[in-house]
């Protein structure tokens, strides 16, 4: 992330103005550094820059946050907003792979109560992006069945995550 922000400098040098696109490729660049900081740090000034983050900026910056210690950070980010449902998938995914798993199973079931159908993705994040341990894997089996609950079917990506989940919490058999 630092070669990408010495590249972000070097556009400035050059009279170059960051646009929204700069500020989520470097979200993006920042997501797998666990330096949820500089993430916030960011868009501070891309709002201060006039640049009004968009859904990709949200979704980038979640799933930053998410892949730090930061996951509460992404759950206030998206408490401001009216996001679409892609927003609200990061956030399950985001939360998932910090192993808060059953706040992401809470924040699914808003989802609904507040009309927003979940659909595919919203549930293969969840199921895909945690390690399910040895008490937990009823959850991957319950999601799988909800998943179905929208559009009437489930999708292969789901299964596929779903057998992943499960044999990785050793349920083979």
């Amino acid at each position: 992330w630092r070669r990408a922000l010495s590249c972000s400098e070097a556009m400035q040098a050059e009279g170059l103005s960051p646009s929204v696109v700069t500020g989520n490729a470097m979200l993006t660049a920042l997501e797998n550094s666990g330096n949820w900081e500089q993430v916030l740090h960011l868009m501070d000034a891309m709002r201060e820059a006039g640049l009004e983050p968009n859904v990709v900026t949200h979704i980038a910056a979640i799933n930053a946050l998410g892949s730090s210690s930061a996951w509460r950070l992404a759950l206030e980010l998206i408490g401001d907003l009216d996001p679409p449902l892609s927003v609200h998938n990061a956030l399950i995914g985001a939360l998932g792979r910090a192993g808060q798993w059953e706040l992401a199973i809470h924040h699914l079931d808003q989802m609904v109560h507040q009309e927003l159908e979940p659909n595919v993705v919203s549930y293969t994040s969840l199921i895909s992006s945690n390690e399910w341990g040895d008490k937990d894997w009823p959850q991957v089996l319950r999601l799988l069945e909800e998943t179905s609950r929208g559009s009437g079917t489930v999708e292969t990506i789901s299964y596929n995550a779903a057998i992943t989940a499960l044999g990785a919490a050793g349920q083979v058999s």
